[in-house]
């Protein structure tokens, strides 16, 4: 149960979500989120026998799942839980990604995906939650889960991305929240698919989720938490290629 004062925090933070980044909502593209079909007209293969394979997925990021090097995708994950990741993020590139996408429609891909399979649960109410194990997996994750999986996402499918954690100590009464930065079609822009997934707080002070809400950040400048600005690229700039 919340205390008055984290049910309080909670909806100012709501608010001003939406009052700074409340622009965003009417710039993002909208489409059905649906798994793309080969010439045949049938679903593409599962990530075992598709054209991507967990293995793959794990080559071109082996530090990242690799077990016990604190990995961006959960750094108390264990190597089985590690491939279990891979394999969803191989089903995912299988499914829904084409060679020809540009990155914004990718972006919007992976956004709308973990919005559509992932319930936002508090941290505490399972091991996994603050990994992308539990957003990938179990399907259930609080806002570091939604953030790894993204970073997972983005990773397998070769979009630059960065994992964001608030700077607590410059930020008073900083919540302990994650989002990402990720590099769309015209440069470095902040994501949160946590708040993208369009929570609000009932009256006992539990998030729960609106369907069909607008994206709250997405291809932001600015976010309402302070973060290390110097340890990631400048909004708008692009990676070195």
């Amino acid at each position: 149960m919340l205390t008055k004062e984290k049910k309080s925090r909670k909806v100012v933070l709501k608010l001003l979500v939406m009052a700074i980044i409340g622009i965003n909502a009417f710039s993002v593209p909208r489409f059905t989120l649906q798994a793309r079909n080969n010439a045949g007209g049938n679903s593409v293969k599962s990530a075992s026998s598709g054209k991507t394979t967990a293995a793959e997925i794990i080559a071109k990021n082996k530090n990242s799942y690799k077990a016990g090097t604190r990995s961006v995708y959960g750094p108390k994950l264990n190597q089985s839980e590690l491939n279990e990741v891979a394999k969803a993020v191989a089903d995912f590139k299988n499914n829904y990604i084409t060679d020809d996408m540009d990155n914004d429609t990718k972006i919007k891909i992976a956004n709308d995906y973990i919005k559509e399979k992932v319930s936002y649960i508090d941290w505490r109410e399972r091991p996994r939650a603050n990994t992308a194990y539990g957003a990938l997996v179990e399907n259930r994750a609080a806002c570091s889960g939604y953030a790894r999986a993204f970073k997972a996402l983005m990773d397998g499918i070769g979009v630059s991305a960065y994992y964001i954690h608030a700077d607590t100590k410059r930020e008073k009464f900083a919540p302990n929240h994650q989002w990402n930065m990720v590099e769309y079609n015209d440069g470095y822009y902040l994501i949160d698919v946590t708040y993208n997934d369009y929570h609000t707080v009932d009256s006992a002070g539990n998030l729960i989720d609106i369907p069909d809400g607008d994206d709250l950040v997405y291809h932001a400048e600015v976010h309402p938490h302070i973060y290390d600005t110097s340890q990631f690229p400048a909004i708008g700039s692009h990676s070195k290629k």
